[in-house]
C-alpha cells in the first residue's frame, strides 16, 4: 500500500507535530505515555486507600480518643477496617473481566471514580467503625477492578518497544499513592478526617485526567468500530507513524479477534490449551510471590528496625522513608524492564528477596534472644538490617513489584485475556487478604523472625518456577509469545 507523504505532513501539521523518521520505532510515543499515566492515576487511589490504614493504625493504639468522630476503633474493628479492602477487591475482580469486554475499559474506569469518591464521603461522615468497614469494602471492590483494567489499558495502547515501561506505571503510581498517604499521616497527624478529605479528591482528579483519552483500539475492534480504532491508534502512535505499520497493527489485532471468534470455543475449552494454562500458571505464580515475598513484613517492621539501630525517627517518618524507597526504585524499574527483560529482573529480584528475608529473620531472632540484655547490645549492628531492608525494597521494586501486573496483560490471547486476568487478579487480592488477616496471628504464634524465613522459602519456590518456565515477553508480539508458551520457538523471534 503506497502512502502519500503529503497527507502525513498535513496530518502532522494539524496536530502541531513534526514528521519523524519512519520505522517500527519511529513516530511519537508521547500520547502512549500520557494515556497510560492517566489510566494509572487510578492506582494512586489504590495506594492512598492502603496507606490510609497506617494513619488509622496509629490512632488505634493511642491513649487519647482521636479518630474520625472522636471515638477510637477497637482492635477487632480495626482488623476488619484493614481486611475489608482486599476482600472487596478479590470479590470484584472476577466479574470485571466480562464487564470490561461489554462496556469497555474507559467506561468502566470512569464509572469507578464517583463510586470511590462517595465511599470516601462515607468514611468522612462515619458515625461508627461499621460504616468505615462498608466504605472500605466498596473502595476495595473499585480498586480490585482498577488493578485489572489499568494495566490492560496500558498494554493495549502501547507499542511493543515501550510496553514494559507503560506496564510499570501502575505499580509506580500505586507506590506513589501509598507514599502520599504516609506523608499526609505525618503532616496532618491525629486528624483522620482531613486525611480522608484529601484522599477523596484523588479519584476525581484521576477521572478528569482519563476522560480525555479514547478507549483502546482492541476494544473498538471487538465492537466492530474500525474507524474509532484507527483514530485511537493514530492518537497513540502519532500522525507521523507510517500508514503501512498502522494498518499492520490494526490487521494483527483484527486477526486475533477473528481467530478467537472462528474457533468457537467455550471459555472452559479455551483454557485447555497449553499456552493458556502456561500463561495462567505463570501469572498466578507471580501474583502469589509478589504478595508473599515479605514486603508487608518489611514495611511492618521498618519502624522497629530503625529504632533498634538507635534511630530517633518517628513511626511516621520511618514509613515515609520506606514508601519513598519503594516508589523511587519502582521508577528506576521503568527504565530497565524493556532493556533487561522481565525474566532477568524477576530472577535478580527473587534472589535478593530470599537473601534479605533470611538476613532480617536472623537479625530479629538475635534481637529477641538478647532483649533482656538491653537494646544497646544490637545497636552496633543496627546498620545491617537497615541496609538489608533498603536492598530488599529496591530490588523488590524492580522485579516482583511491577512485573506481575505487566506480565498478566502480555501472555493471553484476546479471547481469554479478560477472564484470565480476572483469575490472576483474584489470586493477588486473595493473598493480600490472607496476609492482612493472618500475619499478626502468625507472627504472634511463631515469631516475626520465622515469618521472614517462610517468605524466603515461598520466594525460592516461585523463583524456581520463573527460572524453569517463564517465557520472556520483552519486545515480542502476542503471536510470538503464544508460540513460546506452546513450547516451541517462533520462526522469527521479536527483538527490541
Amino acid at each position: 500500500m503506497e502512502k502519500n507523504p503529503n497527507s502525513r505532513e498535513a496530518a502532522a501539521a494539524a496536530l502541531g507535530t513534526k514528521v519523524l523518521p519512519s520505522g517500527p520505532e519511529g513516530g511519537r510515543k508521547l500520547f502512549q505515555y500520557l494515556g497510560a499515566m492517566a489510566a494509572c492515576l487510578f492506582a494512586v487511589c489504590m495506594g492512598t486507600t492502603m496507606g490510609w490504614t497506617s494513619a488509622a493504625n496509629r490512632l488505634v493504639y493511642k491513649a487519647e480518643d482521636t479518630d474520625l468522630d472522636g471515638k477510637l476503633f477497637s482492635e477487632s474493628e480495626y482488623s476488619w477496617v484493614g481486611a475489608a479492602m482486599p476482600l472487596g477487591a478479590l470479590l470484584a475482580a472476577l466479574p470485571t473481566g466480562p464487564a470490561i469486554t461489554r462496556f469497555g475499559r474507559k467506561n468502566m474506569m470512569l464509572s469507578l471514580s464517583p463510586i470511590i469518591f462517595l465511599a470516601w464521603l462515607l468514611i468522612i461522615f462515619a458515625q461508627n467503625a461499621y460504616m468505615v468497614i462498608v466504605a472500605r469494602f466498596v473502595i476495595g471492590a473499585a480498586v480490585g477492578s482498577i488493578s485489572m483494567i489499568a494495566p490492560l489499558y496500558s498494554n493495549e495502547i502501547a507499542h511493543k518497544s515501550v510496553r514494559g515501561t507503560l506496564g510499570g506505571f501502575f505499580q509506580f503510581l500505586h507506590t506513589c499513592g501509598v507514599l502520599f498517604a504516609y506523608i499526609l499521616g505525618w503532616a496532618i497527624s491525629g486528624d483522620l478526617t482531613w486525611i480522608s478529605v484529601i484522599c477523596a479528591c484523588v479519584p476525581l482528579v484521576a477521572g478528569f485526567a482519563f476522560f480525555f483519552f479514547p478507549d483502546t483500539p482492541t476494544w473498538y475492534l471487538q465492537q466492530g468500530r474500525t474507524e474509532q480504532a484507527k483514530k485511537a491508534l493514530v492518537l497513540f502512535r502519532g500522525a507521523d507513524y507510517p500508514e503501512e505499520l498502522l494498518m499492520e497493527e490494526l490487521n494483527t489485532i483484527s486477526a486475533d479477534i477473528k481467530n478467537a471468534e472462528d474457533s468457537k470455543k467455550s471459555m472452559s475449552e479455551a483454557f485447555t490449551t497449553r499456552e493458556a494454562k502456561m500463561g495462567l500458571m505463570l501469572s498466578m505464580n507471580l501474583m502469589l510471590v509478589q504478595q508473599l515475598s515479605g514486603v508487608s513484613a518489611v514495611i511492618f517492621y521498618a519502624g522497629a528496625i530503625f529504632k533498634a539501630a538507635g534511630s530517633t525517627l518517628s513511626a511516621e517518618v520511618s514509613a515515609i522513608i520506606t514508601g519513598a524507597c519503594l516508589a523511587g526504585a519502582t521508577l528506576v524499574s521503568l527504565f530497565l524492564v524493556d532493556r533487561l527483560g522481565r525474566r532477568t529482573l524477576l530472577l535478580v529480584s527473587g534472589i535478593a528477596c530470599i537473601i534479605c528475608n533470611v538476613v532480617l529473620g536472623i537479625y530479629l531472632y538475635i534481637l529477641v534472644r538478647t532483649e533482656k540484655q538491653g537494646s544497646e547490645v544490637m545497636q552496633p549492628y543496627g546498620m545491617i538490617p537497615i541496609l538489608t531492608m533498603g536492598l530488599f525494597m529496591v530490588l523488590f521494586s524492580i522485579g516482583y513489584g511491577p512485573i506481575p501486573w505487566l506480565y498478566m496483560t502480555e501472555v493471553f490471547t484476546v479471547d481469554i485475556r479478560s477472564a484470565a486476568m480476572s483469575v490472576a487478579t483474584v489470586t493477588n487480592w486473595a493473598m493480600v487478604f490472607i496476609v492482612t488477616v493472618a500475619y499478626d496471628p502468625l507472627q504472634s504464634l511463631i515469631g516475626g523472625y520465622s515469618t521472614f524465613w517462610i517468605f524466603a522459602a515461598i520466594v525460592l519456590a516461585g523463583s524456581v518456577v520463573v527460572a524453569m518456565f517463564l517465557v520472556e515477553t520483552k519486545g515480542k508480539s502476542n503471536e510470538e509469545i503464544q508460540e513460546e508458551l506452546k513450547g516451541r520457538r517462533p520462526a522469527a523471534p521479536g527483538a527490541v
